[in-house]
């Protein structure tokens, strides 16, 4: 232990300027402002001078293929927003229940994480919402349509409407129902991702016949 402690001593003293030992500093300016090159990249010393790289441009390979293309981009994000509602519709039928049986002093606490909650299932409802009027809307719709696995459905964003019905009836689901409520979301981000791949196939068809 005390050769631990003259050690720690020792090194300290090296950065003492009132010590024998001290280390001295090196006075050698640090060079600021990329004024000075280190010598490993002595050949780029004059980067300034060196032409602008222009982002190349995206290639593109036809108006239907964009649509296609955003479709599927639309679809993912989608696809994050369903996943996004199981947190706050969990919290939100746990705090319920806690909130039924909680002591007077715990109620305030309880009450205010439970409207944050809502206001968090709220904002995926709005994009949800958002989501139903892209997809019926005329941008692409009914190519939509054309390529969707939910083709044998009467109602072809049904899967939207269904998740919002049941994450509105959050503060009474039971554990079981909350577990049914996962489940229900994990089908239809499964069924998203199955239609992103048809669309992924019809942008290769394409990009094929651009080639």
């Amino acid at each position: 232990m005390e050769d631990m402690i003259q050690s720690d001593a020792a090194f300290r003293e090296q950065f003492d300027r009132q010590s024998n030992t001290f280390h001295g500093g090196s006075t050698v300016p640090v060079p600021v402002g990329g004024q000075r090159v280190p010598d490993a990249l002595s050949q780029e010393a004059d980067w300034r001078s060196l032409p602008v790289q222009e982002p190349e441009e995206k290639k593109s390979f036809g108006p239907e293929y964009d649509r296609v293309e955003k479709l599927r981009n639309d679809l993912g994000d989608l696809k994050k927003t369903m996943s996004n509602i199981n947190a706050p519709v969990e919290a939100i039928m746990k705090l319920s229940a806690q909130l039924s049986s909680a002591q007077p002093e715990e109620t305030e606490k309880l009450t205010k994480n439970l409207e944050s909650e809502k206001q968090k299932r709220q904002k995926v409802v709005e994009e949800l919402d958002h989501f139903n009027v892209l997809l019926k809307g005329s941008e692409y719709g009914q190519l939509f349509l054309d390529n969707s696995v939910y083709s044998s459905s009467p109602d072809k964003y049904e899967h939207i409407e269904e998740i919002k019905k049941a994450a509105a009836k959050a503060e009474s689901l039971t554990k079981e129902e909350q577990i049914d409520f996962g489940s229900l979301v994990k089908r239809h981000t499964t069924q998203i991702f199955r239609e992103q791949k048809v669309l992924l196939e019809k942008m290769k068809a394409l990009k094929k016949q651009q080639q």
